[in-house]
């Protein structure tokens, strides 16, 4: 028989040696581990826009030899918004190349300065471009002087439709104006005359762009020649929205003579849509 002491420190090592035998095979059971994550990949932030260069680069860039580079340069003034930079546009709208005028009418329109006026106007009625003269009918538009009426009339009967157009749509932006009153009421009669000459004319770009400016005079004497336009399947839809911002006081008998009486039923059915838009207004 095996004394006291001997027997607990057979047990101990017996414990001892199972408990490595348990882990043991607990090691050996063990799921394997998860495998690694996969690299992830970094994208580089895009790179910021450079800003616009300042003033004096620009106007340095504006006399450059390169037509490019002075073209590039004028339509960065016009973003950069400084009136400093009117003086040198309004030089550079003289320029011999054709793009680098019309970027300096442009940015003439974008700075807004009336200082542009007339020198626009010169350009719209004499530059031998028909994008520059578009151009500045544009910009004349964003200057928005009455000093720009006469010029943008003569500009409805230039020889090339777009610039036409470009006049009509500059008539457009300032009517509201023109109708207000606001900076005088020069010039509206005999702009809304030439407008209503427009509806007939022989492109259909200029007959549209006439009867968005009539519906942004709201000229009631325009109302028969638009009626008229109604049978124009190009412009038509240009002669709904004008009668309907004319209203139906001045506009409301016309239509509704059209819509019963007009032998043609595609009259009929615009004078009928018109009258629906008048009444969504109201």
């Amino acid at each position: 028989m095996r004394e006291p002491a001997q027997s607990r420190a057979w047990l101990l090592a017996t414990a001892a040696l199972a408990a490595t035998t348990i882990l043991a095979g607990c090691r050996a059971k063990a799921p394997p581990a998860p495998p690694a994550p996969a690299p992830v990949e970094v994208v580089p932030a895009p790179e910021a826009k450079p800003p616009l260069r300042d003033l004096q680069t620009l106007l340095a860039a504006l006399a450059d030899a390169d037509p490019a580079t002075r073209a590039a340069a004028a339509r960065d003034l016009g973003a950069l918004g400084e009136r400093q930079a009117a003086r040198p546009l309004i030089d550079a709208l003289s320029d011999k190349d054709p793009q680098v005028r019309r970027e300096a009418a442009a940015a003439l329109g974008l700075l807004r300065d009336p200082l542009g006026t007339l020198p626009l106007a010169q350009v719209l009625q004499k530059d031998s471009s028909p994008e520059v003269r578009g151009a500045a009918a544009g910009a004349l538009a964003r200057i928005s002087s009455r000093l720009a009426v006469d010029p943008l009339i003569e500009g409805l009967r230039d020889p090339q439709p777009r610039v036409r157009a470009a006049s009509a749509d500059a008539l457009a932006v300032m009517g509201p104006m023109l109708r207000s009153g606001i900076r005088g009421e020069m010039g509206r009669g005999r702009a809304a005359t030439a407008l209503i000459d427009a509806l007939k004319d022989d492109q259909a770009a200029v007959r549209i762009a006439a009867a968005k400016a009539i519906g942004a005079f709201r000229e009631k004497r325009a109302v028969g020649a638009l009626v008229a336009l109604l049978a124009d399947g190009e412009a038509r839809a240009a002669a709904i929205n004008a009668l309907a911002a004319i209203g139906p006081r001045d506009a409301g008998a016309a239509l509704a003579e059209a819509a019963q009486n007009s032998p043609d039923e595609a009259v009929r059915a615009a004078a009928n849509k018109a009258l629906a838009n008048m009444a969504g207004r109201d």
